[in-house]
């Protein structure tokens, strides 16, 4: 797991195994500030042997998403859009 910091948030990026040569990009994004916690994964499954491009691809993709997490509106309600760009929203472990 790789961990970097994108505009005041912490960007964990988990790629998820889905056989022994392909992989799920993921990330766990954590606002620190606000304690909020949100997982995303990209649609898409990458060869094990692109495993630079899969880092590569796992933080372009987490800086759009952190942008666009960043701006939905707290009292948005869940509909389909709205979770898949903010699928798991919890208070981090006491």
């Amino acid at each position: 797991m790789k961990t970097t910091r994108f505009r005041d948030l912490l960007v964990h990026l988990v790629p998820r195994k889905v056989d022994e040569h392909t992989w799920r990009p993921g990330a766990v994004i954590e606002d620190p500030a606000n304690k909020e916690v949100s997982y995303v994964s990209v649609d898409v499954e990458v060869k094990s042997e692109d495993h630079a491009n899969l880092t590569m691809l796992l933080e372009a993709h987490a800086r759009i998403q952190t942008d666009t997490w960043r701006n939905l509106p707290s009292n948005l309600e869940h509909t389909e859009t709205t979770a898949k760009l903010r699928s798991t929203v919890a208070s981090p472990h006491k």
